[in-house]
């Protein structure tokens, strides 16, 4: 593989008909959509989330 080149590790097919409050690695709740980045970490809402990744695209550690 490519230095660079983005890994997905233990993706996963999401069945959008089949979120909610329970499921994961996003799921819905009080109307609103949240994700969790591992199996261990705690959701957060989805807006929250994309901004972060955003802002790490934007501006990488250094040496990432």
């Amino acid at each position: 593989m490519p230095e660079g080149e983005s890994v997905h590790i233990g993706w996963e097919v999401i069945d959008p008909a089949a979120v909610g409050a329970s499921s994961t690695p996003v799921s819905v709740r009080d109307g609103e959509p949240f994700v969790r980045w591992s199996a261990a970490g705690g959701f957060m809402p989805l807006g929250r989330y994309l901004d972060e990744r955003i802002e790490l695209l934007r501006h990488p550690p250094e040496r990432a």
